[in-house]
């Protein structure tokens, strides 16, 4: 067993710097902050199968457009559910366009829509999958893009905020973006439970033989997402768990199509039972409204 010593190490969340070695594996160091439980990585010293592991989780073909848009459509029910508004002539920011499907649909509903997509190969795709989104999407880094502040209604963060190794600083800049009474949804994997799933998944070699991601620096569970949306001036006004194994359209496409039968079998028995839920083996969800100055 590794030994765990209290380290000085500052926790990217709370800024105690007394933290321990959570979880060692190979070349990957999970660290855990004493005082919040905030779980994070040092972002100087990733893994080096990062990019490798990254590839294999992003299909830039065709055919992935159609499983894309029922995850996406699925995304919008619960946005929908949350903001209590006509998407019709909102002002609404994706940070991480990704492949551009829910720009897509954003538009096709007449939102005013901005995206923004730091992968060349990424905003290429979602180019030539939506051509006329071309004059929405900016191929650059938010840090870096010149838009205006107190401007949108919603902003969009999807498999985003786990690459940044300063959360608080990063969202409150995303803040000051939106107008007063705007929203601001977060969704990132669940890794709560890390040292058992971590467990799980390098038996499965599920990230080439890692606990997690490796390059996923900041690692968030319900209670951490909750002190992050405050920490930054936002009243979170949900915080939730939310199915990945139990969706089907999730799951091929994670899988390319393959196991297509098993798939729709093991994500029936995941819908029915919620053990995935109970294993804390979803995605978070964070909607935080900005109000006051």
């Amino acid at each position: 067993m590794h030994k765990i010593n209290l380290l000085n190490i500052k926790c990217p969340l709370c800024g105690i710097s007394q933290t321990k070695e959570y979880i060692f594996v190979k070349d990957m160091t999970v660290y855990k902050c004493i005082n919040c439980k905030m779980m994070f990585q040092d972002a100087l010293h990733l893994p080096a199968s990062g990019d490798k592991c990254s590839e294999t989780f992003y299909s830039l073909e065709q055919a992935a457009i159609e499983l894309k848009t029922a995850i996406e459509n699925e995304r919008m029910r619960i946005i929908q559910g949350h903001i209590n508004r006509d998407i019709k002539g909102m002002r609404i920011l994706e940070i991480g366009s990704g492949l551009g499907v829910l720009g897509n649909m954003l538009k096709g509903r007449q939102a005013e829509y901005l995206g923004i997509e730091p992968s060349v190969s990424l905003y290429n795709a979602s180019i030539r999958n939506f051509p006329y989104l071309e004059s929405n999407i900016k191929n650059t880094y938010f840090e870096e893009a010149r838009i205006d502040k107190d401007y949108f209604d919603l902003i969009l963060m999807v498999d985003v905020l786990e690459h940044i190794p300063d959360p608080v600083g990063y969202i409150k800049n995303v803040r000051q973006h939106l107008r007063n009474g705007g929203i601001l949804y977060i969704e990132i994997p669940n890794e709560d439970l890390l040292q058992l799933k971590g467990w799980v998944r390098r038996k499965l070699d599920f990230y080439f033989g890692y606990p997690t991601h490796p390059l996923h620096v900041s690692l968030f569970t319900k209670n951490t997402l909750s002190i992050l949306l405050r920490s930054s001036g936002f009243r979170p006004v949900f915080v939730s768990q939310n199915s990945i194994l139990g969706n089907k359209s999730r799951m091929k496409y994670l899988l390319k199509k393959r196991y297509s039968l098993f798939v729709d079998i093991l994500c029936n028995l995941f819908n029915f039972s919620k053990l995935d839920l109970i294993l804390q083996q979803g995605n978070l969800i964070g909607i935080g409204l900005r109000d006051g100055l």
